[in-house]
């Protein structure tokens, strides 16, 4: 973890607010904060490729300090800006119901993954107590009142085994409805869970920041539209202020470890030739897009 971190996310934070303040209303600080620790510090799959939970938890700790720092120099260069931190939120569940481990090990997974960075912000400090993970616990005043809305990434549900031979004592499993072209399970109705779970938690506005399927021959790109829309739909008829929509993604895109196999954008694009063409499935997206335009007063 780059320790000069949340300085330099402060300086960039301070510049683009300079530049695109009059043209921005909404502002991410951070795309997936909690990913980034746990891919990159205790399993290792992402860069810097590392298992070594001291150094996860210093990684978290400069995360929410560079969210924090970078907040507070957007808020001087463009008052009234609406600033939060996109986050990856799974519905997890344990595997064995009955099985009192499987269902520490969910809460453990929930507490860690989830909502950490936003309990966090909430209290006003740096944060995180996890079993065999050092603990943080430091006050940092910029933190309380840095987050205007919460940004929802949602994509897939969890199935929790306790496991203690695991870097993180937990195995996740692939509930049983049907797979996306990443092995991902489609369930819909996570997205309205979830969005219960951060209303009521936080009580901020939420944006759904990251929605989308992996799926190039575009036989479930439609279903998965309509029925998370509809989901979305149900959390708003509930009260849960939903601020807006962004699917994952326009284009096809790098997908990390995945490289250019997986296809998430509404327009395909041939990777050889750069020539984009309106995806299969992505009508629904026009679809519902238009629908919701014509009901703007």
């Amino acid at each position: 973890m780059a320790e000069e971190f949340p300085q330099r996310l402060e300086s960039f934070a301070a510049e683009a607010g300079r530049r695109l303040g009059a043209d921005v209303r909404f502002w991410c600080t951070l795309n997936e904060p909690n990913v980034q620790m746990f891919y990159g510090y205790v399993n290792g799959l992402w860069p810097p490729g590392l298992r070594d939970k001291a150094l996860a938890v210093r990684a978290f700790a400069g995360l929410l300090r560079g969210h924090a720092l970078a907040a507070r120099a957007l808020r001087a260069a463009c008052p009234g800006a609406q600033i939060g931190a996109a986050m990856h939120l799974v519905v997890a569940e344990p595997l064995r119901r009955w099985w009192p481990l499987d269902r520490l090990a969910t809460r453990l997974l929930e507490t860690g993954f989830n909502w950490a960075f936003y309990d966090s912000i909430q209290r006003g400090a740096l944060q995180l107590r996890l079993p065999g993970f050092p603990v943080l616990d430091e006050a940092m005043a910029e933190l309380a009142g840095s987050a205007d809305f919460v940004g929802v990434n949602f994509y897939r549900r969890h199935l929790v085994r306790f496991a203690p031979e695991a870097p993180t004592m937990v195995e996740l499993r692939s509930g049983p409805g049907p797979l996306s072209d990443a092995g991902v399970e489609i369930h819909p109705q996570g997205l309205l869970t979830i969005l219960r779970r951060v209303w009521n938690r936080y009580q901020l506005p939420v944006m759904i920041t990251e929605n989308g399927v992996a799926d190039a021959a575009g036989r479930l790109r439609g279903p998965y539209l309509r029925s998370h829309a509809y989901a979305m739909a149900w959390a708003m008829a509930e009260g849960i202020p939903v601020k807006g929509y962004f699917h994952w993604s326009l284009l096809d895109n790098f997908e990390w470890t995945d490289g250019y196999t997986l296809r998430f954008g509404l327009y395909g694009v041939d990777f050889a030739t750069q020539e984009r063409r309106w995806g299969p499935g992505a009508e629904e997206f026009r679809r519902l897009a238009a629908l919701l335009a014509a009901q703007r007063p």
